[in-house]
């Protein structure tokens, strides 16, 4: 596991319904694949209401090895 949700509600702004099914479970996961590995994102690291540290999840797993 890479990153995890938090313990607590994990709302900071908007809407988010069944919050509570996500608390302490994985957010992002790395695992082998054949010879590579495989990297799940649980969130959308694009998306326009994220914040910049997120970035990174995204492009790190472009190259992770």
């Amino acid at each position: 596991m890479i990153a995890a949700y938090p313990p607590f509600d994990p709302l900071q702004a908007g809407i988010l319904i069944n919050g509570e099914r996500i608390r302490g479970k994985a957010a992002a996961v790395s695992c082998p694949v054949g010879k590579g590995r495989a990297v799940l994102l649980g969130f959308d690291p694009v998306h326009r209401g994220q914040a910049h540290g997120s970035f990174k999840f995204l492009f790190n797993s472009l190259i992770y090895r």
